[in-house]
């Protein structure tokens, strides 16, 4: 089954289907009547995008960003999805009069990660809200900096204040407080007690946030809809375990990797031997705080950890803002099937979520990695998905549960 990209077109997507999926498929009205009753009984986070992998056996969210960039590689019938999404979101939190300020990262010099910034700005105001870029970066003498974009476009960003226990951009007072700044580094201390509504909570943070936790309670979910639905949860999660203290760069914690990566081979091994699934199994270790890509391993056999170069210890020991690595999260991986028809270039589906609601996807595709590899380094590629399918919904599902996850983190 193909991607509803462009039919024959260079991007066309394939990948295999899984026979689980026909029986979700077959149960479309009680699949999404669970998912509305979860979503209605939760305050749902403002936006969410979750990466997925497809091994035609098993389909899991692989990783649930709080604070995405990209949305400038979703397609034009996305962003419309996107708009009613933060209309319905924004309706009753804040006036449309009111000004939202959007808080942008403070480390980038990615010319994508701005695109992406003004088309969730542009989003915001075409749902009807006022909408002023923030930042926490030292800017000119008129408190604003100037960034370029492509065909000679500006994005302006105005130097968040404090007085009191208020926010301001420029002199207009702060309603509500819009992170797209994932608090890598720490909670900044001009938020912190600010009698401002800040969204997403400054718990999803880096600062706090444990991927081990997340997809502890990303299983919990998917098993709690497997039940329901008569599913096999193990078809929609991966195994995960973690290590604590630990520094690669001196060589701490490789006895806890070692174990925790032995014990969920032998436990996918088993799974692989029960089902007929002619696949060598493997493990990712990954910062379990973090994002960007960073501080990210596949390891086949655990014996590989007694053998780490130094370009790989120091690969390991470093998260985004430099961030030193002390908690490994390790995840059974899961081989991608889909890829690009033109040049068998590996991809993976992202889903993008407004308030608890798909809005669109795109794939990320890398042709310069194989099937068990993470795609999500440089070299990188992103088809928007045009127009959503049966498949778009699957992934939907699982993003869906992903997103549930996710805010019983923020409860």
């Amino acid at each position: 089954m193909k991607c509803a990209i462009e039919p024959d077109s260079p991007n066309t997507i394939s990948g295999a289907w899984p026979a689980w999926a026909e029986l979700l498929l077959e149960k479309k009205e009680q699949v999404e009547a669970w998912l509305d009753a979860q979503l209605a009984r939760c305050d749902p986070l403002p936006y969410v995008s979750v990466d997925i992998r497809n091994a035609g056996f098993k389909m899991a969210a692989v990783d649930t960003n709080c604070f995405p960039a990209g949305f400038n590689n979703l397609s034009p019938s996305a962003h419309q999805q996107a708009s009613a999404a933060l209309r319905r979101y924004l309706s009753g939190r804040v006036a449309q009069d009111q000004v939202i300020a959007l808080l942008a990262e403070s480390h980038s010099r990615n010319l994508f990660y701005y695109e992406s910034l003004a088309v969730l700005r542009h989003l915001i105001a075409e749902a009807g809200f006022t909408i002023r870029l923030a930042t926490l970066m030292e800017t000119d003498a008129q408190d604003i900096m100037e960034v370029g974009l492509s065909a000679g476009r500006t994005l302006t960003l105005e130097c968040l204040r404090r007085q009191g226990e208020m926010l301001y951009v420029g002199q207009q007072p702060v309603a509500l407080l819009w992170l797209n700044n994932d608090l890598s580094a720490g909670v900044p201390e001009i938020i912190q007690h600010a009698a401002v509504p800040v969204v997403p909570p400054v718990a999803m943070g880096w600062q706090q946030r444990s991927k081990w936790r997340h997809f502890s309670l990303y299983s919990q979910t998917v098993r709690d809809f497997a039940t329901a639905l008569g599913q096999d949860p193990w078809q929609l999660e991966a195994s995960c375990g973690r290590c604590q203290d630990v520094d690669l760069r001196h060589g701490l914690g490789i006895a806890c990797l070692k174990d925790r990566a032995r014990e969920i081979l032998a436990e996918t091994s088993e799974q692989y031997v029960t089902r007929h699934i002619a696949t060598r199994p493997f493990v990712v270790a990954k910062a379990d705080q973090g994002t960007y890509g960073l501080a990210v391993m596949v390891i086949k056999d655990p014996g590989e950890l007694d053998h780490l170069n130094r370009r790989q210890r120091q690969r390991m020991a470093r998260g985004k803002e430099g961030v030193t690595v002390s908690r490994v999260f390790l995840q059974e991986g899961v081989p991608t099937t889909d890829y690009r028809q033109a040049d068998h270039a590996p991809a993976e589906p992202v889903v993008y979520l407004i308030g608890g609601q798909v809005v669109g996807s795109f794939y990320r595709i890398h042709p310069g990695r194989g099937d068990s590899d993470s795609l999500n380094a440089p070299g990188m590629e992103f088809v928007p998905v045009e127009h959503m399918d049966e498949r778009d919904w699957i992934h939907g599902v699982v993003a869906r549960l992903a997103h549930l996850a996710a805010v019983q983190e923020a409860a």
